[in-house]
């Protein structure tokens, strides 16, 4: 029970860090977006400039480089928020699972105590902890200790005493 409960805090850490990463990951697409926007307006300003021969092959290379560049930290970055909503039903899929799991051993675990129907004295155990049990084993043997039956030999004039002496804060024979 203890394991599972760490089980499912661990899944719900990971819930939080799973939150965090796509609030970070909308917010680098903002500047990515930004970013590929930039690059294609330098490109298309340098492509103008190119038909103009006022720009060199290389500054145009640069410039196409960089616009792929952005372009494909976008396209990573996009790609990385569309798995989002899978890793988060696979995350809710997992609480769900551990809880059960979490339900089902702490309801194994209180079918592992045993409550006699009666107050008792524990007279012997017949199993040792660890060992395994089937239906039916004899685990122990319990004494009840609400009446014990007490035999003596009386005479008839010592249970006219005890019958006499009898106080209301003593116990009484028929008691």
């Amino acid at each position: 029970v203890s394991q599972l409960s760490s089980e499912l805090k661990q899944v719900v850490a990971d819930q939080q860090r799973l939150a965090s990463e796509e609030q970070g990951t909308n917010a680098l697409i903002e500047l990515a977006e930004r970013e590929a926007d930039i690059a294609v307006a330098a490109s298309a300003r340098l492509k103008g400039l190119a038909l103009k021969d006022a720009t060199t092959d290389a500054e145009l290379e640069a410039v196409e480089r960089t616009e792929l560049q952005a372009r494909n930290l976008l396209t990573t970055l996009l790609n990385q928020r569309r798995l989002f909503p899978i890793q988060r039903e696979r995350l809710q899929a997992q609480h769900r699972l551990t809880e059960l799991k979490q339900q089902q051993a702490q309801l194994n675990l209180d079918r592992t105590r045993i409550v006699a129907p009666f107050t008792g004295l524990i007279t012997s155990v017949e199993t040792e902890q660890g060992n395994y049990v089937q239906t039916g084993d004899v685990l122990l043997k319990l004494e009840d200790t609400s009446a014990v039956d007490v035999e003596c030999s009386l005479r008839m004039d010592d249970l006219y005493w005890l019958w006499n002496s009898r106080s209301p804060g003593n116990a009484s024979v028929a008691d």
